[in-house]
C-alpha cells in the first residue's frame, strides 16, 4: 500500500494563524525518490507561507535563554537570549532584511522586560535582561522564564507579515536536585539544594544569605549534622555550570527503635538577606521547595551485661561469654566512631564476679555509672558443695556506725556540663539509668541486685561499617560464628561449656583486660570539654537548631544530712549472701523492649529483701574531671604477707589547697575543672579500686588454680577475718565526697525514664 501524503494549510483571519497538518498512512513498501522530494518541496512552500503570513513556530525554532551570567562589575547578573541561529534563518529568508527585533522576556507568562535590537549580517543576536537593578524581573526569581523575538519580513511576491519565535522554558531560582530522598535508618544521605542565581551584593566580592532548615517531625527521626543554618555564597558559583548547589548532610533516626518505614518532610524558612543592596535584596522572601524524606527501618545492634556476669555479643546473640575474672575491661570500642566502653568487675561471691561500673566515652565527654565507690570486704564463710565460699558484703552493713548519704544518683561535670545531644535519665529508685548519645549510642543500667549492675548497649547500624567494632561485646554487622578475635588481633574458639550456647574462655576475656595506661579509670582523656567529633544533630524546629540538651527545671531536693534509716540487723548480712547467689546463678536477659528481666521466685523475694537497704544500695554518675589536685599514695599491709597500693584522692576543688595532702598540688583550675569550691574532683572508683585488695589477683588465672587456691585461702580466713575487718575500718575513714548539692547539677539529667 502506497503512503498517502496530504498537506494543508489553514490560515485564519487576521490572527495570521497557521495550522499545518500532514495526514499520512504508513506503507511497508519503501517510499519512492520523487514521493520523498515531493514531500520536501511540498514542506518548505508551507514554511514559507506561515512565516509570511506570521507564525508561532512550534518548539525552540532558534531562540533559547542562556546564563545566568554575572555582570563585569559583579554588582548585577542577567539572562541572555541566544537568537543567533533565528537570525540566520530571517537572513535567509530575506537578505535585504533591516528591520529591528522586539524582544520581550516573559515570567510565567506575563511579560516582565522589553527591548529592541538591530540584526546586521555578522553581529551576534544575544539581547540581556539584567537583574538587580530594580526591574520587575528582580521580584519574578523562582518562576520560569521565556524570551520572544517579534519582527516583519518582507518576502517577494508575498504579503508583508510579522514573524515570532519563542523559547523553551528557562527556570531561575532554587530547586532540590533529588526530591525524595530515601535514606536507611542510622544512615547518612545529602541534601542538595541546586540554584542558578548568584548571591550578590553591591561592592562586597563574597556575601551569603542563609538558608534555615525547619524538619517536621521528631529529630529522633531526621536530624541536620551540626547546624540547621547553612550559608550559600557567592565564592559557591560555578561559572561554567552557571549554578551554585548546598549540600546538607541529614541522619536518620537516631534513635534506637524498631519502627516501621516513615516519612517526613524537610522545609526551609522564607530566605531574609539583610543588606547587600538591590542586587542582593531579590531573594528576598524566596522560598525553597520542601523536601520528602521517606526513612527505610534497619535493625541496631544490642550486646548486654548480665548476671555474673554473661556477656551476649552483638554478633553472637545467642551465645553467652561467661567473664568470672575480677579487673577492668573493654567491652566495646570503635575506631571509627571514637567510642569507648570500659567496665569493672568485683567479687560477688566466692566463685565469680560482677559487674559494678560501667564507664562511656564518645570523643572527650567521659560519663560514668558505678556502685563500686562502696567499699566491699570480706565477712563470712560458707560451704556450697564442695568448696568453700567467701562472701563479700558492703562496709556499711558490717560497721553499724559508719553511715553512707551517697544514696542517690550523682553527676560530675566540669564547667560546661553535659555535652549538647547527651542525656542521662534515671528513676526514682536509683535502680535504672539510661545514657543516651546524639550519635545513636545508647547504653542502659539496670540495678537488680545489692551487688551487681545489668548493661545493655546498643548502637547505630552505622557502627557496623567497616567492622570496627571491638571487644568483649564483640564487632556489630560481623557475622556469626564460634571463632573469637581476641585484643591483639590473634582468633580463639569458643568453648562451649556443658550449655550448648556458653562459652568460657579465660585466654579471650584476658586479651580485652586494661592497663593503668590504657583504662579510662586511670586514664581519662586530657581534658573534659565538649566532644570535638562535629556530630551534632539538629532538630531543626521552629526556625532554629532544636537544642538537644534542654535545661532541667525539675531539680531534686537537697540532700539529709542525717540519715534517716535504722541500722541493719544481723539479717542483712543473710540477705546480701543470698543476693550474690541469685545474681552469680542468674542468666537472664535484658528484655529488648522494656529491659526486664525474667528472674524466678527466689530472685524475686531477695530483690523484695533488697528493697529495704536503698540507703546501701548506691549508685554514681560521675562525668570524669581529670585535672584534680594531687593523690597521695602509701603501702598497707596486705593480708597474706603481700601489699597492695592505696590512693587517696584530695577531695578539695581544683586550685584550692588540701592541707592533709603531703605531696604538692598539680591541679590546673583551666584544664575541664570548675574553679567552684562546690565543684569536686573525686574519683571515687579509683580511690576504692586501689583501697581494696583483690585476694583472687587480677592476673589471668585458670578454674584449676583458682580452685586451689581457695583450698589454701579458706582455712586460715577465719583466724584472719577480726584483722581483715580492721584493716578495711581503717580504710573507709579516708575522706569520702560530699552529697553534691543543688548547684552542682546540670542540665541534661532528667529524672524520669523515658517512654
Amino acid at each position: 500500500m502506497n503512503m498517502e501524503l496530504g498537506i494543508t494549510a489553514k490560515i485564519e483571519g487576521e490572527a495570521s494563524r497557521v495550522e499545518l497538518s500532514w495526514p499520512a498512512s504508513r506503507s511497508t513498501q519503501p517510499r519512492s525518490n520523487s514521493m520523498n522530494n515531493n514531500l520536501f518541496i511540498k514542506g518548505w512552500a508551507l514554511c514559507i507561507v506561515a512565516l509570511v503570513r506570521g507564525v508561532n513556530l512550534p518548539g525552540n525554532s532558534g531562540v533559547s535563554i542562556t546564563g545566568p551570567d554575572i555582570a563585569q562589575d559583579g554588582n548585577s547578573f542577567y539572562l541572555t537570549c541566544n537568537c543567533m541561529d533565528f537570525m540566520k534563518s530571517v537572513f535567509q529568508m530575506n537578505p535585504g532584511f533591516s528591520d529591528n527585533f522586539v524582544v520581550t522576556f516573559y515570567s510565567e507568562g506575563q511579560p516582565v522586560f522589553n527591548s529592541t535590537f538591530n540584526p546586521q549580517s555578522g553581529l551576534v543576536c544575544a539581547p540581556r535582561m539584567p537583574f538587580g537593578l530594580g526591574g520587575p524581573q528582580d521580584k519574578a526569581i523562582n518562576s520560569n522564564f521565556t524570551c520572544s523575538l517579534t519582527t516583519d519580513v518582507n518576502l517577494p511576491g508575498s504579503t508583508p507579515g510579522p514573524v515570532n519565535s519563542t523559547s523553551d522554558s528557562f527556570f531561575l531560582g532554587f530547586w532540590i536536585a533529588h526530591n525524595p530522598i530515601n535514606v536507611k535508618e542510622g544512615e547518612r544521605e545529602k541534601l542538595k539544594i541546586v540554584s542558578n542565581v548568584p548571591i550578590l551584593c553591591k561592592d562586597v566580592p563574597d556575601c551569603c544569605v542563609t538558608v534555615n532548615l525547619k524538619i517536621n517531625g521528631n529529630k529522633n527521626n531526621v536530624a541536620a549534622i551540626s547546624t540547621c543554618n547553612y550559608d550559600i555564597c557567592t565564592s559557591h558559583w560555578l561559572p561554567t555550570k552557571h549554578l551554585s548547589v548546598l549540600q546538607i548532610p541529614l541522619v536518620a533516626n537516631k534513635d534506637p527503635s524498631e519502627d516501621p518505614d516513615r516519612d517526613m518532610t524537610v522545609e526551609f524558612d522564607p530566605l531574609r538577606p539583610a543588606g547587600g543592596g538591590q542586587v542582593h535584596q531579590l531573594l528576598n522572601n524566596l522560598k525553597i521547595p520542601k523536601v520528602d524524606v521517606k526513612i527505610e527501618d534497619k535493625p541496631y545492634h544490642i550486646c548486654t551485661i548480665t548476671g555474673d556476669p554473661h556477656i551476649r555479643q552483638f554478633q553472637n546473640y545467642n551465645w553467652m561469654i561467661h567473664l568470672y575474672e575480677v579487673g577492668e575491661y573493654l567491652f566495646y570500642a570503635n575506631r571509627n566512631e571514637d567510642v569507648e566502653i570500659h567496665g569493672k568487675t568485683w567479687p560477688c561471691n566466692g566463685f565469680t564476679s560482677c559487674l559494678c561500673s560501667l564507664i562511656v566515652r564518645q570523643g572527650n565527654d567521659v560519663i560514668r555509672v558505678s556502685i563500686c565507690d562502696e567499699v566491699r570486704v570480706p565477712s563470712s564463710i560458707r560451704r556450697r558443695g564442695q568448696r568453700h565460699v567467701l562472701n563479700w558484703v558492703s562496709q556499711y552493713r558490717l560497721f553499724s556506725s559508719v553511715r553512707s548519704n551517697n544514696n542517690r544518683l550523682r553527676l560530675k561535670v566540669p564547667d560546661g556540663g553535659l555535652p549538647e545531644g547527651t542525656r542521662v535519665y534515671w528513676d526514682d529508685g536509683d535502680k535504672y539509668v539510661q545514657i543516651k548519645f546524639e550519635s545513636g549510642l545508647k547504653v542502659e543500667v539496670k540495678h537488680p541486685y545489692d551487688v551487681a549492675l545489668y548493661a545493655k548497649i546498643t548502637v547505630p547500624p552505622e557502627h557496623a561499617r567497616g567492622l570496627a567494632g571491638r571487644g568483649l561485646c564483640g564487632t556489630p554487622g560481623k557475622t556469626f560464628s564460634k571463632i573469637l578475635t581476641k585484643g591483639d588481633g590473634s582468633v580463639t574458639i569458643c568453648r562451649s561449656t556443658r550449655r550448648g550456647h556458653d562459652c568460657r574462655n579465660v585466654e579471650y576475656n584476658e586479651s580485652w583486660r586494661l592497663t593503668k595506661t590504657t583504662s579510662l579509670y586511670w586514664t581519662p582523656p586530657q581534658n573534659n570539654k565538649l566532644s570535638t567529633r562535629g556530630q551534632k544533630l539538629c532538630g531543626c524546629a521552629d526556625h532554629q537548631a532544636k537544642e538537644i540538651r534542654e535545661n532541667s527545671d525539675d531539680d531534686d531536693d537537697d540532700d539529709d544530712d542525717d540519715d534517716d534509716d535504722d541500722d541493719d540487723d544481723d539479717d542483712d548480712d543473710d540477705d546480701e549472701d543470698d543476693d550474690a547467689a541469685a545474681a552469680a546463678d542468674d542468666d537472664d536477659e535484658f528484655d529488648d523492649d522494656e529491659f526486664d528481666d525474667d528472674d524466678d521466685d527466689d530472685d524475686d523475694d531477695d530483690d523484695d529483701d533488697d528493697d529495704d537497704d536503698d540507703d546501701i544500695d548506691m549508685m554514681t554518675i560521675i562525668m570524669m574531671c581529670p585535672h584534680c589536685t594531687d593523690i597521695t599514695s602509701a603501702l598497707v599491709p596486705g593480708l597474706f604477707g603481700g601489699s597492695f597500693t592505696a590512693s587517696k584522692r584530695a577531695i578539695s576543688a581544683p586550685g584550692h589547697t588540701n592541707n592533709s595532702s603531703s605531696s604538692s598540688s598539680n591541679s590546673n583550675p583551666t584544664n575541664g575543672c570548675s574553679s567552684d569550691p562546690s565543684h569536686f574532683c573525686f574519683d571515687v572508683d579509683e580511690y576504692m579500686a586501689l583501697a581494696k585488695p583483690d585476694p583472687f589477683a587480677t592476673t589471668a588465672i585458670t578454674n584449676q588454680i583458682h580452685d586451689f587456691l581457695h583450698l589454701l585461702y579458706y582455712p586460715i580466713i577465719p583466724i584472719l577475718l577480726p584483722y581483715y575487718q580492721q584493716l578495711w575500718l581503717n580504710l573507709i575513714h579516708l575522706p569520702r565526697p560530699p552529697t553534691l548539692t543543688e548547684s552542682t547539677m546540670r542540665p541534661g539529667l532528667e529524672k524520669n525514664v523515658p517512654a
